[in-house]
């Protein structure tokens, strides 16, 4: 080997092998086996190095085809086990369902006020009712509008009455009566009407309430399975 040189040609990738010997043929044959010997041995090792190479990728590509079947299969059970198949449309419907609950609640929590109102303030001191305060909500029940006409007659024949009767006249009394009857009827009627708004009122909060738990609930899942979804496209 001490009669062998090699040089790198400056700038290239070439090499320039010469051997030193008396005789110009051996020193030719000496150069050029060396030439050979050490491509040879550059091919085994470059095929070597690509078979490696090779070899690792494979063994990559299989890595993270197990790692996208496995985050696939959690993304998938983890949308099942918590029914989110259509979670956009699931979403849409919880969320509607929100509006609608929150709607029918603050209608019955003014309805409830407008009566609670009219209930407190249904009599003055003297006893006597303030019927044409009786809010809208009101108009439409039958019962409470009778008894107010009644009253409203019974009233307006007092006022006859007392031009000709005493208070303590039977036709007096019997009339008296019959208007304090009236009386605790419409504000019985009113104490049921509140207290049927007031349940109302308390039904709707109640469902209200479980609707946001539903929502807040469906959001963080969607959340997690949106994060999963991320994990399975990360992995691909």
């Amino acid at each position: 080997l001490k009669r062998i040189k090699v040089d790198s040609l400056r700038n290239t990738r070439i090499l320039e092998i010469s051997a030193d010997d008396t005789d110009p043929g051996l020193a030719s044959a000496m150069a050029n086996e060396f030439a050979r010997v050490y491509a040879d041995s550059n091919l085994a090792l470059s095929i070597k190095t690509s078979s490696n190479a090779e070899d690792w990728l494979k063994k990559e590509v299989e890595v993270q085809e197990k790692k996208v079947r496995e985050s696939e299969i959690e993304a998938q059970n983890y949308k099942e086990k918590n029914d989110l198949v259509s979670a956009e449309e699931k979403t849409n419907i919880v969320s509607e369902a929100l509006t609608k609950l929150n709607e029918s609640y603050m209608e019955s929590q003014s309805r409830r006020v407008q009566i609670e109102t009219a209930y407190k303030a249904i009599e003055d001191d003297k006893g006597e009712l303030f019927l044409d305060n009786l809010p809208s909500v009101l108009r439409t029940n039958e019962s409470l509008q009778q008894l107010k006409q009644d009253y409203l007659k019974q009233e307006a024949l007092l006022t006859e009455y007392r031009k000709v009767y005493k208070d303590k006249h039977p036709k007096m009394i019997a009339l008296l009566g019959q208007i304090g009857y009236l009386k605790s009827r419409i504000k019985n009627e009113l104490e049921s009407q509140y207290n049927v708004a007031g349940q109302e009122e308390a039904k709707f909060k109640s469902l209200l309430d479980e609707k946001k738990k539903e929502a807040i609930d469906l959001q963080r899942k969607t959340i997690n399975y949106n994060a999963l979804m991320r994990e399975v496209e990360t992995n691909r």
